[in-house]
C-alpha cells in the first residue's frame, strides 16, 4: 500500500514532493510487514528512507504449512477453505474462454519481470513498483 504523496515540504534538497510512505506486506520467504518512511536527520537538510521491519514468526510463532491446514480442516469438516460449487462453476465460466482461445505469449528473459509488452499494463497506476530484493 502506498500512502498519499505528501506536498512539497521545502526539505530534502530540492523542494520537491517527497516519495510517499509505503506499507509492504511480505508473504514469502519470510512473512512480515515493512513500513517504509522518509525521515530527516536532526541538523541535516536531506530526507532518507527508514525501514521498520516486522517478521511475523518471532512475534506470533510458526504457522502450519498450507496443506497441513487444509488437511486438518478437511478432517474436522470445516468447509471454510474449500470453494463452493457456485464458485467453481463461475471460475470455469471465466477461465474456459481463455483456454479455448489463449492469448499470444511474448518471449522474455529468465529472471526478468516478463515481456516488455507487459510494462504498459499498469500505465496510469502509481501503485506498482518493482519490489526490492532481500
Amino acid at each position: 500500500m502506498i500512502f498519499t504523496k505528501p506536498p512539497a515540504l521545502g526539505i530534502g534538497g530540492h523542494g520537491e514532493s517527497p516519495a510517499p510512505n509505503e506499507l509492504v506486506l511480505r508473504i514469502k520467504p519470510e512473512p512480515g510487514a515493512e513500513l517504509r518512511l522518509l525521515a530527516k536527520r536532526a541538523g541535516e537538510d536531506s530526507l532518507e528512507p527508514v525501514d521498520l521491519d516486522l517478521l511475523f514468526e518471532p512475534q506470533v510463532g510458526d504457522h502450519p504449512d498450507p496443506y497441513e491446514r487444509l488437511l486438518r480442516d478437511a478432517l474436522a469438516g470445516n468447509p471454510q477453505l474449500f470453494p463452493s460449487q457456485v464458485a467453481i462453476e463461475e471460475t470455469w465460466r471465466i477461465i474456459q474462454p481463455l483456454l479455448d482461445h489463449p492469448a499470444d505469449l511474448g518471449p522474455y528473459d529468465y529472471g526478468s519481470w516478463g515481456p516488455s509488452a507487459a510494462s504498459g499494463l499498469l500505465d496510469g497506476h502509481e501503485t506498482w513498483r518493482v519490489p526490492w530484493l532481500p
